[in-house]
C-alpha cells in the first residue's frame, strides 16, 4: 500500500495499534479525518474572529491535497504539487508548482519557468503542513517579503502528535521577527492555534 503524504499524517497522529492496516484502515482514516474537518471549522472561525477573513480571501493555500485543502470552506487560489487530488473540482483555483523567494520578492516556481504571482493575492496559508520545513519557510515570507502569512495547527488533543505541534508553534513564534497574531484555545477536546502577519499592508 503505497502512502500518501495525508496518510502518513493520519499514521503519525492516530494510534494505530489496534487496527489492520489492510482491513480496518479505510474506516479509521475517514473517521480521522472527519474529526480533522471539524477542527478545521476551528481554526477558519478563528481567523474570522481575528479580523483576518479579507486575507484568507485574497490567499493562496500552499502544498495541501484536496481531501485537507480548506478551499473548498473559503475559495481561495491552492498551489500544490498534489494537484492531481484536485482534478475535476472545477470551482477549486488550483496553481501548479512551489513557491520561491529572490530579493524579497516572492515568486511561483512550476516546472517550465518562475512567474510573479500575477493574481489578487496578499496572503500565503498552511496548516498542518505534510513536512515542518513548510513553516519555516512561511516565517521567511513573514519575515522577507510584503506579503502576509497564516499558520494553522489544528486537531484533537487526543492525537499522538498534539504535543510535538503545539511546541512547534511555539518554535514559529521565535522565528517571526515583527508583529503577528497568535491565538489557541481548545473547544470540545478540539484543538486550534492560528499564528497570523498582523502589520503587513494589503497588496
Amino acid at each position: 500500500m503505497k502512502l500518501s503524504n495525508l496518510d502518513k499524517q493520519f499514521l503519525e497522529s492516530f494510534d494505530s495499534s489496534n487496527f489492520k492496516i489492510d482491513m480496518d484502515y479505510p474506516i479509521y482514516f475517514y473517521d480521522w479525518l472527519f474529526e480533522r474537518d471539524k477542527a478545521k471549522d476551528f481554526f477558519i472561525n478563528k481567523i474570522y474572529l481575528n479580523d483576518l477573513n479579507s486575507n484568507l480571501k485574497n490567499s493562496i493555500e500552499f502544498n495541501k491535497s484536496y481531501l485537507d485543502s480548506i478551499s473548498n470552506k473559503i475559495n481561495n487560489y491552492v498551489l500544490t504539487k498534489d494537484n492531481k487530488s484536485f482534478n475535476e473540482k472545477n470551482y477549486i483555483k488550483v496553481l501548479d508548482g512551489n513557491l520561491k523567494i529572490i530579493d524579497n520578492n516572492l515568486y511561483i516556481k512550476n516546472s517550465d519557468n518562475i512567474e510573479v504571482i500575477d493574481y489578487p493575492i496578499n496572503t500565503i496559508v498552511t496548516h498542518n503542513p505534510y513536512n515542518y520545513n513548510d513553516l519555516d519557510f512561511l516565517c521567511d515570507i513573514h519575515n522577507m517579503t510584503d506579503y502576509n502569512i497564516i499558520i494553522g495547527l489544528f486537531g484533537n488533543i487526543t492525537d499522538k502528535d498534539y504535543i510535538k505541534k503545539e511546541k512547534k508553534s511555539l518554535d514559529i513564534l521565535n522565528k517571526l521577527n515583527d508583529d503577528y497574531i497568535y491565538d489557541s484555545s481548545i473547544y470540545n477536546n478540539q484543538y486550534a492555534t492560528v499564528i497570523a502577519s498582523k502589520k503587513k499592508i494589503l497588496k
